[in-house]
């Protein structure tokens, strides 16, 4: 196997973590080698590609690695694990998830950084549901902030200020830690659902405000604003206006002349000796194992890689690698209307209107029987003909006959009620449960012979108490609109999820943890996980934003570290 010459860091995964760490490590003068086992795209491959077959339904930018690297599922460790399919999404390709995420872009709250704190201080440590081990982060909100502010400003996000230095801002989400400014962009334009919603919430005391969206709504950074095509969630954006890191910060990095991108790359193992990370070897485009030495090792793919390429490694010195597994699940609530028209396959999946009131500790939970709770969204936008049409099913509504499910009565159906649908969606984040983990499968092999993932993991019951706390409150609303039946959908729970991270969890105790607070690897210190797999606990949002705000707090760390008497000079 040919060795490669060492580099100062090579980073495994360009997707929204590893796009910004290759920009901040190479724009600060590294030699940076990103490793990516997806193509490079670029805006014009998306140029009218709006095929709801291909993106939607056969799902053309996530299915390409679970067809060749599978994982299994069981719900517990008494089962036998299943091949799960497609359910969990995973990208390849050069800007990850971000090319094809629904660009809701959230902050957590502080209450999220200091969550073991906050609950036995307000409501006793009996509080904490069996089975958990519920921690503090490492870092506050404070210290995230002003990497927060840079996601905004580096990416492009649009949305409305709620707390600017600490004064509450009309029109925000008044729950929301301070920002130290506003949106360097406007709000995107509100679907007609979404109005529809806010009405509704003002009319029931709550604030809505305008959900902040990685999609710029007017020109930035040389790129145009949004056309407002409906083809946003599960596509790429053919004109650049989503705020993908392929087309915010990749092409910085390659401006930089330190960075090489190389595309078509499998990593299979991270080598190590004398107590460090040496080189990474994989398979390049032709399918020939090479070996690349660096000083620094960036392990920034998505939760399941990371993990997957740790366990390969023999990385889990503490045994704490692939514990604690969390992720999100869905409560969704659908109105029907038989006069008010919502359009749902208007505008996209960023524009859309929030509240907040009943996420974190936002609400008094004394004697309700369950901790922390879930914004609450209204799905509009980005419902096309084929999903549409599917998913609007007759017989979950009262005033529909069974017979109405088939045939020309159904497209009657279909015909009167597809622009009459308004779907309210609450994220409820799952606490770290010790049985929740990743480990390898012992029999199952991907296609080139390596131990698949294998996820143990089942729903518990404070998480199904939200759901069944948080779906009244959002039929109330859909009423309020003017909804003439509503419905609950299923409550979704993994295998049929996304969103997951923890197993890699960052703390302040190497016995305890896998990384420090500045994601820095306590077995091997010049390695970083720069991922969604070192959040300790969950939060009722889209995770991405704080996994970008980690990627520049690491970075920051990194480039002091690696001038001249820091603790990483030794290492390049």
């Amino acid at each position: 196997m040919p060795t490669l010459p060492k580099v100062n860091v090579v980073i495994i995964g360009l997707g929204a973590a590893g796009c910004i760490m290759a920009k901040e490590l190479s724009t600060a003068g590294l030699k940076v080698v990103g490793l990516e086992w997806g193509p490079l795209r670029r805006t014009q491959d998306f140029q009218w590609d709006h095929d709801e077959l291909k993106y939607e339904q056969r799902q053309y930018l996530l299915k390409p690695i679970i067809d060749e690297q599978p994982m299994t599922y069981r719900p517990n460790a008494q089962t036998a694990a299943v091949n799960s399919g497609v359910p969990w999404t995973i990208s390849s390709g050069v800007g990850g998830g971000s090319i094809h995420y629904g660009t809701w872009n959230w902050r957590a709250l502080p209450h999220h950084f200091r969550l073991r704190s906050d609950i036995t201080a307000k409501y006793g440590a009996n509080a904490l549901p069996p089975g958990t081990n519920v921690v503090d982060w490492p870092i506050t909100y404070n210290d995230l902030a002003p990497y927060y502010d840079k996601v905004d400003t580096e990416l492009g996000i649009s949305g409305k200020a709620g707390n600017i230095n600490g004064a509450v801002q009309s029109g925000g989400n008044p729950f929301e830690g301070a920002r130290s400014k506003d949106f360097p962009l406007p709000p995107l334009i509100q679907t007609t659902g979404s109005r529809i919603f806010a009405q509704a919430a003002t009319a029931l005391s709550y604030k809505p405000f305008p959900t902040p969206s990685a999609i710029i709504s007017q020109p930035y950074d040389g790129r145009p604003g949004c056309d407002y095509c409906g083809f946003c969630s599960a596509y790429g954006c053919h004109i650049g206006a989503k705020s993908s890191t392929m087309v915010s910060v990749y092409p910085k990095a390659v401006a930089s002349g330190n960075f090489e991108a190389r595309t078509g790359c499998r990593v299979v193992r991270i080598n190590k000796s004398g107590g460090r990370a040496t080189s990474v070897t994989y398979l390049d485009q032709a399918g020939v194992e090479q070996e690349q030495p660096a000083g620094l090792i960036i392990v920034s793919n998505y939760t399941w890689g990371a993990v997957r390429l740790l366990l390969l490694s023999g990385i889990n010195a503490n045994g704490l690698v692939g514990k604690y597994l969390m992720s999100h699940q869905y409560q969704i609530v659908n109105g029907i209307f038989d006069t008010i028209i919502t359009n749902p396959s208007e505008g996209q999946t960023g524009a859309n209107a929030t509240i907040d009131e009943f996420n974190g500790d936002n609400f008094d939970h004394t004697g309700l029987g369950f901790i922390e709770g879930a914004s609450i969204t209204s799905i509009g936008g980005n419902t096309h003909a084929i999903s549409g049409t599917s998913s609007l099913a007759p017989g979950n509504f009262k005033q529909v006959a069974a017979n109405q499910n088939w045939g020309q009565p159904r497209k009657d159906f279909i015909k009167q009620y597809f622009k009459r649908t308004l779907g309210l969606i609450a994220q409820t984040p799952t606490l770290p449960y010790e049985n929740n983990v990743i480990d390898l499968d012992p029999t199952v092999k991907d296609s080139i012979g390596l131990p698949v993932v294998r996820v143990t993991y089942s729903g518990s019951d404070n998480e199904k108490a939200i759901g069944n706390y948080l779906q009244p409150k959002m039929a109330a609303i859909l009423k309020q609109a003017g909804a003439s039946s509503t419905v609950n959908g299923p409550l979704l729970i993994p295998p049929w999820n996304n969103h997951e991270v923890g197993p890699c969890r960052m703390g302040s105790d190497p016995t305890k943890s896998v990384v420090n607070e500045h994601l820095q690897s306590w077995e091997l210190p010049n390695m970083f996980i720069v991922s969604g797999a070192v959040f300790p606990t969950y939060f009722g949002y889209n995770p991405t934003h704080t996994i970008e705000a980690l990627a520049y707090w690491a970075a920051a760390n990194i480039k002091s570290q690696a001038q001249t008497g820091g603790n990483l000079v030794q290492y390049l």
